[in-house]
């Protein structure tokens, strides 16, 4: 769904509860997502709070873990190792949805296998 699609959705799902029984006007429900996406307003797809799922890299437990010298930065920035963790969704994760949070546990075991397949996020 796009960004202007679920705007859409909820421009209209607000404005039919409002006007309950009346008729609503589908070409105001257009208008007003044009104008909350000009205005840089953003559906997320998620409330904040929701259960998602991440893709983390466990640090610690290998043998460069904690050994500041060149060789251990460098192996720990090419660090492959990752793992599915669950947690609570945030303001500070929206730049991530997609690249390694996600919002289904489907979703984020098809990125971990894609990781795998091909060394990179």
């Amino acid at each position: 769904m796009t960004e202007y699609e679920r705007m859409l959705k909820i421009c209209r799902e607000g404005h039919n509860a409002y006007l309950k029984d009346q008729n609503p006007n589908p070409r105001y429900d257009e208008f007003l997502a044009n104008y909350l996406i000009a205005n840089n307003v953003i559906a997320l797809p998620c409330a904040i709070g929701t259960q998602v799922y991440c893709l983390a890299q466990p640090c610690g437990g290998c043998s460069y873990y904690n050994a500041w010298t060149k060789e251990s930065i460098n192996a720990c920035q090419n660090c492959k190792s990752y793992e599915i963790v669950e947690c609570k969704f945030e303001y500070d994760l929206i730049p991530e949805l997609g690249k390694t949070v996600f919002l289904t546990e489907e979703e984020v075991k098809e990125a971990l296998k894609n990781i795998k397949e091909n060394d990179k996020i």
